[in-house]
């Protein structure tokens, strides 16, 4: 019985790391992404680490048949990519810690970028949640439903306890901004129009 229970403990295991290792698809499966050294990407996720004096950075490899790969350098955290639905565009969500993340969004036709930073939004948020009684600054921020044309990228702003919750829309003009390759950085626009608040 151990005999055979330790048999079936050590296919798992390489099956298990086998998964965990393949690279996230674009929903055709033309694209891939990966982390740059051979940590996992399981479901887009990475460990959110406390800041500390010197900011960690990550590598992403995107990868398309027929072209070379594409490194992509962001903040080290949690790391929650979005594909639209053309795949012309690939977000990634960035959160180094409970009330600091961007938003890299990658333009895939010619690998241009633009990061939005929301830390510098943070006066304006408390004042919108405040608005609303709902105190952001107790609470973990992160952002979800991130959706890009190419027209704007727009998505949700999350803060939530074990009280409440609350969720603030953003949207970034992406014709408006400059695209280069290393990143230009804008601040998203906020709206309460959609504010949610349950107690």
């Amino acid at each position: 019985m151990k005999a055979a229970l330790a048999i079936l403990l050590a296919l798992a295991f390489p099956l298990a790391a086998a998964e965990s290792t393949s690279p996230l698809a674009s929903p055709s499966g033309k694209l891939h992404l990966r982390l740059g050294d051979s940590t996992p990407l399981p479901g887009a996720i990475m460990p959110v680490q406390e800041r500390e004096g010197v900011e960690g950075k990550q590598t992403l490899v995107l990868e398309e048949k027929g072209r070379p790969p594409f490194v992509i350098t962001a903040p080290d955290g949690r790391c929650t990519p979005q594909w639209s639905a053309d795949e012309s565009y690939l977000a990634l969500a960035i959160q180094t810690d409970r009330a600091n993340f961007s938003l890299l969004i990658l333009r895939l036709s010619d690998r241009s970028s633009i990061t939005c930073d929301f830390t510098a939004l943070g006066q304006q948020m408390l004042e919108l949640f405040q608005k609303a009684g709902l105190d952001a600054a107790a609470a973990a921020l992160q952002l979800r439903s991130v959706r890009c044309t190419p027209q704007q990228c727009t998505g949700t702003l999350v803060s939530g306890t074990a009280q409440h919750t609350g969720t603030l829309t953003f949207a970034i003009d992406l014709p408006q901004q400059d695209w280069t390759p290393t990143g230009t950085l804008v601040l998203p626009r906020l709206t309460a129009s959609e504010l949610k608040v349950k107690d």
